[in-house]
């Protein structure tokens, strides 16, 4: 629908994936497994974007906050693509479940 032009020019791409966790003891909070939200769920939106926008992005720029186990518990991103696009999104392990994407262009 994006390549053909149903929503005219997309300018905005907002992106969510949280869910809860148990606050201990969860292979997800590990920091030597790589653990994190935005490993974990932020690629999703992240993942997304770069489809949906058909590029790399030039920028990008975000927030976290650490959990005690030192792995981003919440993770806040902001990304600009090429033709002015922009991608917010979020991740994380506090909110409930929230698989959510919304593309905004010029027309709808």
């Amino acid at each position: 629908m994006v390549d053909a032009g149903a929503i005219g020019k997309l300018l905005h791409i907002q992106g969510a994936y949280t869910f809860p966790l148990p606050p201990e003891g969860y292979i997800r909070l590990d920091a030597s497994m790589g653990g994190g939200s935005i490993w974990d769920t932020g690629c999703y939106p992240i993942s997304f974007g770069r489809y949906v926008a058909g590029a790399e992005p030039l920028e990008a720029f975000g927030w976290q906050v650490l959990g005690p186990t030192c792995v981003d518990e919440v993770f806040v991103g902001n990304l600009r693509f090429p033709g002015d696009v922009f991608l917010q999104f979020d991740s994380g392990f506090h909110t409930p479940w929230r698989p959510r994407f919304e593309l905004a262009g010029s027309e709808a």
